[in-house]
């Protein structure tokens, strides 16, 4: 099939961030090979505002000939030289993802240990560059033959390409009735969860299944965090879109156990499947591992920092069925369905990282706060939602997620964390609230007066615009 850029651009622009209403200026990254995605979200992000669009496109293969002669990063082109400029303003990014897991196919691991430690200063420095202020940076896949034939190994590049093509159009809700109620609803949801987690303030994590037992620490308690968040002038966007899950920071003292990650990845060229680690304290070891664990062997030998566990993220309601997931082998999307930990430096601030992923039919998940009170966490995560989801059904706001108490609970939340300094998440919990609370009073016509006349008393626009001059005061750093 031909790849909707054109769908997944006007969902991205309206559902994957909110530019739909704005004119900011908007930078499009993007390697050549996906200049029609490119097209795409041009076209659509000029129908609907005017605005300055600026395309850069990215040359990987000059950037690794550069690295392979000693050369370096090659410094800024023009284009990124004025997408720096106007991204240290207001404007916005939309960087389109095509991997090209066979471009460092058969070179030196101790090479793409080096070379990645020198592209991630350059990064770094760029983005010192641009400034401190966050901007919407978004990023969204776009397939590649080379990606498809790791994904499909049996496949002729063609097929491959295509079934690759596909899994993404799903993974992007294109098969429901309407896509965009879709993502709403699976916002709405994965905010709910993110919130309900985060309030239980759990310190430790139990993942239990067939070939995994993993006991993590948790720190700080509570701090689960979605890909959700808002740039500096209160515009809301997905790191990622498709969105994945929620993710945790893990203290390696006290993480053990052991995992079997079961879907493959790609690394250095070669397709990596079957790992069983164990962990002691943090630290993984390859026990076994069935095509591909002598790749990964040698980096963590070249790069023996990134043996320690830095991360871990649960998926909230995927979007197929379990028997029907798809292995992306990459973890922009392989997130958006199954579990991960990530493996990485912490003294080199994640320049070089391993995603790893895994499901089970028999995975159990348990969290545990501060007072040993255990909460089961599989339960929610694969709540009357996600079976909707899974299914392939056409989204709908569904009763369940219209119980006033919650919407009480979600609004005064939002209230607490602005008064708490916590702008950029009350801002995010407050909009969410409110869209879901419309949504319910409309579709199901409930005797709510209570939360509808809190919602009257609030006074939402000046809230907003209190938020966005703490945000300024803030970044400025000027005093209240």
């Amino acid at each position: 099939m031909d790849y909707p850029v054109q769908q997944i651009s006007a969902l991205a622009l309206t559902e994957g961030s909110n530019l739909s209403s704005t004119t900011h200026p908007l930078v499009i990254e993007a390697p050549g090979e996906a200049s029609a995605m490119s097209d795409a979200l041009e076209e659509e992000a000029l129908r609907l505002s005017p605005r300055r669009i600026l395309r850069v496109t990215n040359d990987p293969d000059t950037i690794l000939t550069s690295l392979k002669d000693g050369r370096g990063v090659p410094p800024p082109s023009a284009q990124q030289w004025e997408a720096q400029v106007l991204l240290s303003a207001t404007a916005a990014r939309i960087r389109v993802v095509a991997p090209r897991p066979d471009m460092l196919e058969g070179l030196p691991v101790g090479d793409i240990v080096r070379w990645h430690g020198i592209i991630a200063a350059a990064k770094n420095e760029a983005a010192v560059t641009i400034s401190g202020r966050a901007f919407v940076d978004m990023a969204i896949p776009y397939p590649t033959k080379a990606w498809a034939t790791h994904v499909f190994p049996r496949l002729a590049p063609d097929d491959a390409l295509d079934r690759l093509s596909q899994a993404l159009a799903r993974s992007f809700f294109l098969h429901a009735e309407n896509p965009k109620d879709a993502w709403q609803r699976r916002r709405q949801f994965i905010n709910r969860v993110v919130y309900f987690v985060r309030k239980r303030g759990l310190t430790r994590l139990a993942i239990k299944g067939q070939r995994t037992d993993l006991e993590l620490a948790l720190e700080p308690p509570g701090d689960w965090r979605g890909s959700f968040k808002y740039a500096f002038n209160g515009t809301g966007f997905n790191a990622s879109f498709p969105v994945g899950g929620m993710t945790a920071t893990i203290v390696p003292s006290g993480s053990h156990g052991k995992v079997h990650i079961n879907r493959p990845l790609s690394l250095a060229g070669q397709r990596i499947s079957g790992l069983d680690l164990k962990i002691r304290d943090g630290l993984v070891t390859i026990e076994n591992a069935e095509e591909g664990g002598d790749v990964l062997a040698e980096f963590l030998r070249h790069a023996p920092g990134t043996r320690q566990l830095a991360t871990v993220s649960l998926p909230v309601s995927g979007h197929f069925p379990t028997s029907r997931n798809e292995a992306f082998c990459n973890p922009m999307m392989d997130a958006t369905t199954a579990h991960g930990l990530t493996l990485t430096d912490p003294a080199t601030d994640g320049a070089l990282r391993f995603d790893l992923f895994f499901d089970d039919d028999e995975l159990t998940i348990e969290g545990t706060d501060a007072d040993g009170t255990t909460q089961v966490l599989d339960k929610l995560l694969g709540s009357p939602e996600a079976p909707k989801a899974r299914d392939w059904e056409s989204v709908h706001l569904g009763e369940e997620d219209c119980r006033v108490s919650d919407l009480d609970e979600m609004l005064g939340n939002g209230l607490a964390l602005i008064q708490n300094g916590a702008i950029a998440e009350g801002i995010a919990s407050l909009v969410e609230t409110e869209r879901l609370a419309k949504d319910c009073f409309h579709r199901f016509k409930i005797v709510a007066h209570d939360w509808e006349s809190k919602y009257q008393q609030m006074d939402r626009l000046k809230i907003a615009e209190a938020a966005r001059e703490a945000i300024d005061a803030v970044q400025d750093g000027t005093p209240d």
